[in-house]
């Protein structure tokens, strides 16, 4: 009975079992253009609303591939959220 309530109680408090995040990215090599970019793009996004924890990272390729994953950088995580909500 005494476990029960403090799984309850633990189910309650705790929102989430990641408490800490974080997102690093690195350009690839590329010898044949040492002014190359890192096209990658991150979203780190949090919707407490509903429980939610977005991690991605979106892997830029090509001439625009940092536009490319810029854009849905922008506008995934704000899609995915509004869907939910």
């Amino acid at each position: 009975k005494e476990a029960e309530e403090v799984q309850a109680k633990y189910h309650t408090t705790v929102r989430c079992a990641v408490t800490e995040y974080s997102g690093v990215s690195k350009k690839g090599h590329a010898p044949y253009n040492p002014r190359k970019k890192n096209q990658d793009a991150l979203i780190m996004a949090d919707d407490p609303a509903t429980n939610t924890l977005i991690l991605c990272v979106l892997d830029g390729h090509g001439e625009h591939g940092d536009g490319v994953s810029a854009v849905f950088r922008d506008a995934l995580a704000a899609g995915v959220l509004d869907h939910l909500s």
